[in-house]
């Protein structure tokens, strides 16, 4: 056709002009065909990977008070994981306390992680998690991986943090606490717990050669509170906790002021006063103390679903 309606010299550019106008307008089509469905039809590199998930460690405990062996758990942790959940369980019925009274309680824990050990700790995220409703560090954290708790299989695999400490009476080592917890059918799922004995941590010793102990903790912190001058309680409590944060500490357990029968505080107060000047006999604090039946309820929870007890 274009032969036959054009002259014959001009016959050969019109057929290559014809054929270029209509391969340009072609591409151009298929151009814009492509840009307008590529979000339908994505192209796939075959190179990329899956994102990985992050490492999770839980470290769980009633931290009354937290001292440098647990933070020294904390960074060995927050060396191999992403990000580190410090779980302060609360506190039981009998509760824990220092000598004129006071209760440890979990915003005193949180006050001391944050203050006094965290600006020391470096290498992952740390939170801290005191929402917990168990007193039972361990049933807190099988809580927290849980089929209702906040944590995403698809993001996250989980250490649960112990240490390899060997039990003075059973010389049964302290991550075994966690056996049974790979399978078990309250931990959410598709939630990956990794190796418990691989990812236990040593555990680190005071300068003498003993445990770091939380009742020896709180028996200093007494000390220092009752005698600012106390002899050696401020040395032995610096391996507890940094020597340049003792008075921040102190700071978190302000003194009790009773007025005596001369009036004016007295600083370092142990007990009341009778009318007769004497100091009255302090009740038995065992006596005084009531069972937390939900102990005994978290531990068969915990026995029956280990198959210890049927």
């Amino acid at each position: 056709m274009v032969v036959e309606s054009v002259r014959q010299e001009d016959a050969q550019e019109v057929v290559y002009n014809t054929v270029y106008e209509y391969t340009k307008n072609f591409l151009q089509e298929a151009v814009h065909i492509e840009f307008e469905d590529k979000d339908e039809y994505p192209v796939v590199d075959s190179e990329l990977t899956p994102t990985e998930k992050q490492t999770l460690a839980i470290v769980p405990g009633a931290f009354k008070p937290p001292h440098q062996g647990h933070a020294d758990m904390v960074q060995k942790y927050a060396d191999k994981a992403d990000k580190v959940i410090i779980l302060i369980s609360k506190p039981t019925r009998a509760g824990r306390y220092l000598r004129d009274g006071t209760e440890i309680v979990q915003s005193h824990s949180e006050q001391i992680w944050r203050d006094v050990f965290l600006p020391q700790i470096s290498g992952a995220e740390i939170e801290i998690d005191t929402e917990s409703d168990y007193a039972s560090p361990i049933q807190a954290a099988y809580d927290y991986i849980g089929t209702n708790g906040p944590i995403d299989p698809k993001e996250y695999r989980v250490i649960l943090g112990a240490s390899d400490k060997l039990d003075e009476k059973t010389d049964i080592p302290d991550w075994h606490r966690w056996k049974g917890v790979q399978g078990s059918k309250n931990v959410k799922p598709g939630l990956e717990i990794m190796d418990i004995e691989e990812n236990a941590v040593g555990c680190t010793a005071r300068a003498c050669g003993t445990p770091f102990s939380a009742t020896t903790m709180r028996e200093l912190i007494s000390d220092l509170r009752e005698d600012p001058n106390h002899p050696t309680a401020r040395e032995e409590l610096s391996e507890f906790i940094p020597a340049d944060k003792i008075k921040d500490l102190l700071k978190i357990f302000p003194l009790k002021e009773m007025s005596a029968a001369g009036g004016g505080a007295v600083a370092g107060y142990t007990g009341p006063l009778s009318s007769s000047g004497k100091k009255k006999k302090q009740p038995s604090m065992i006596r005084e103390q009531k069972i937390d039946l939900t102990l005994i309820d978290e531990v068969m929870e915990l026995l029956i679903e280990r198959g210890i007890v049927l």
